[in-house]
Formats: structure tokens, sequence, C-alpha cells
């Protein structure tokens, strides 16, 4: 969606090709559940002495944050690069709440994924105050999730991109210049 929504925007304002996102942070996407597959599995195998398992999930946690954490810089970066846009152009009440309720949802996310780091930071032992404190995980796990998913609901791209991806800033732009032509010419003092 960063995509979209660097289009929508302004994309000259961006430091590097909007499409790069993907690659790269689905890429890490899929190496951090990688991990935390093949660390569930080598703990489900091991007969609890063995801290193997317990590390390579936590290492594709620890990915999965680090990775977040970038992804939230450069949106933050490209919203600080093209404030001027944004301010100057009218983005519509949809775009906005999708952005609202899409921040909402990476910040749960990130939230949810930092506690997880916390959370098997001791390991998957009985003895581990960590994994065995109810009220966070119920805080930081399944509250962050189930905010994540009704914001993700309300942040439908639908409701803001049409199917051709024409609409956006530049779309309001040659909008706004139009109304002035129209100004100028008279042609909108008939209607």
């Amino acid at each position: 969606m960063i995509y979209k929504i660097i289009h929508y925007v302004d994309a000259s304002k961006a430091r590097f090709n909007p499409r790069f996102i993907y690659w790269v942070f689905i890429s890490c996407d899929i190496v951090s559940l990688i991990l935390q597959a093949a660390g569930g599995a080598l703990s489900a195998d091991s007969t609890g002495n063995s801290g193997d398992g317990v590390n390579i999930a936590l290492a594709g946690l620890a990915f999965q944050v680090a990775t977040l954490t970038a992804f939230i810089v450069i949106c933050a970066d490209y919203a600080f690069r093209s404030r001027n846009t944004w301010k100057n152009t009218r983005l519509t009440t949809p775009f906005k709440l999708f952005v609202s309720f899409l921040a909402l949802a990476v910040l749960t996310i990130f939230i949810r994924c930092c506690y997880r780091v916390y959370e098997l930071s001791n390991g998957y032992s009985r003895d581990s105050e960590e994994l065995r404190d109810e009220g966070l995980f119920i805080g930081l796990e399944s509250v962050m999730i189930v905010v994540a998913a009704y914001a993700l609901i309300a942040a439908h791209p639908g409701l803001v991109f049409n199917k051709h991806g024409v609409d956006g800033a530049s779309h309001q732009k040659s909008i706004m210049a139009e109304e002035k032509i129209e100004d100028i010419d008279g042609s909108n003092a008939s209607e």
C-alpha cells in the first residue's frame, strides 16, 4: 500500500523507487516468518534441553521488529519530505482516514511484535514469567491484533484508490488547475 500512497501524494518526494519497498519488505517478512517457523519446529521436536529453536524463533521475531522499525522510519521520512505536497493539496477525507487507520494498524502490529520478543526472551520454559503473564498477553498480543484487524477493515484501499490508480494528489492538482482556468474564463459563474 505504501507504493499507492506515495503515488497518490507525490512520487517525486520519495528517496527511491516505491517498488523497492515491495521487494525489500516482503522479502524481509518472508525471511522472518521462515525463521520463526523453523525455530518453532525445532522447539517442538526438542526435549526442552536445546535452546537452538528458541534462539532461531527469537532471531526471526527480532528481525521482524527491525524490519518494521525500518518501515516506520521510511514512512515517517516520506511523510516529512512530502509535507508541503499534502499540506497544499486537497487530500480527500477517505484518504486521510485510510492513512490514519493504516498507521494505527502498523503501530499495533509493531507493539505486538516487540511484545513477542519480550515474551520469548526466556524461552518456552514453564518457569518463564514473561511467557506466563496473562494480562500482558491479552493486552499486548490479543488486543493489538484485534485493533489492527479492525483498523485494516476501516483502512480498505478500495475506498481511496480507484481500480486504475489515476486519482491522487497529482490528479487533485490537475483538477485545481482546471478550476482556476474555469474561474478565469468565467464559465463557472453561470453554474
